[in-house]
């Protein structure tokens, strides 16, 4: 098999994103919006999980390529990672340790890498993103990912918020000139 040709390889990326952003665009629920961003994560790592943010602790919400109970929670205390990029609001890469990304994350192995990203609404971090390969992370990808689903979770929370671009277009008669 051929490797793609970088702008047949650069139009597969973006047709994915654009993907991703339609699904974001039209959720409708907690678990529509955690699937999608699972599902724009997945183009970019071969396993990933999303958690929420809840009081001092995380609590998982949906994962894949991962063997982690549905009911995992933890102090964020107890991950240095997690808590890292929860108080700075940038993306942090950490070794998959048990210290650093908990016991269920860690990975043996030395040097095996996992990238946490926060995702925000507003000034709050809501959720973490977490994301792990064998070999490189593309963290650019996956920030924009964790970006696009802050903006499309914002937007739709504060949809009373934002002006209209255009005048809304409403029908009316038309006036028969003579």
């Amino acid at each position: 098999m051929h490797d793609l040709e970088p702008a047949e390889a650069g139009s597969r990326v973006v047709g994915n994103l654009n993907q991703f952003l339609r699904r974001l665009r039209q959720y409708r629920s907690e678990a529509e919006w955690i699937s999608a961003v699972l599902d724009g994560a997945s183009y970019f790592v071969q396993q990933g999980a999303i958690f929420t943010v809840e009081g001092a602790g995380l609590r998982l919400r949906g994962q894949f390529n991962l063997r982690m109970p549905e009911s995992l929670e933890f102090p964020i205390s107890s991950a240095a990672a997690f808590g890292a990029a929860i108080a700075s609001k940038d993306p942090v890469v950490a070794l998959r340790t048990a210290s650093e990304v908990t016991d269920c994350l860690s990975q043996p192995g030395a040097g095996e890498r996992a990238l946490i990203v926060p995702i925000l609404h507003g000034d709050r971090v809501v959720a973490a993103l977490f994301a792990a390969n064998r070999n490189e992370i593309d963290i650019n990808a996956l920030e924009l990912v964790a970006g696009m689903a802050a903006l499309v979770l914002e937007r739709q929370s504060n949809l009373s918020l934002y002006a209209q671009i255009g005048t809304p277009s409403f029908a009316s008669p038309l006036k028969v000139v003579s």
